[in-house]
């Protein structure tokens, strides 16, 4: 799953990506595709336990991911993620 940030942008902003898999991302791929595009990208990555935790501690980082995200891959995991995080609320 990952997401951009900052609905704010212009042609010379940067790329912010959240992942939600856990799994290592390659940075020889993001250093290239960077260099390709012209911007920086910046990746954060973590769990879905991880992020599920830091939804219900109000994590300032995953805040700003739940209210300005726009979900690249795994809607429905992203979906189920934040269905089960409104149940206990």
């Amino acid at each position: 799953m990952i997401h951009t940030a900052n609905i704010t942008y212009n042609k010379e902003s940067d790329i912010d990506l959240f992942s939600i898999d856990g799994k290592k991302i390659e940075n020889n791929m993001i250093l290239k595709t960077a260099s390709l595009i012209g911007r920086n990208i910046n990746i954060k990555s973590t769990t879905e336990s991880k992020f599920s935790s830091s939804l219900k501690n109000n994590d300032p980082l995953i805040n700003e991911v739940v209210s300005n995200h726009i979900v690249l891959k795994g809607v429905d995991k992203f979906c189920d993620i934040m269905w089960r995080y409104y149940e206990t609320k």
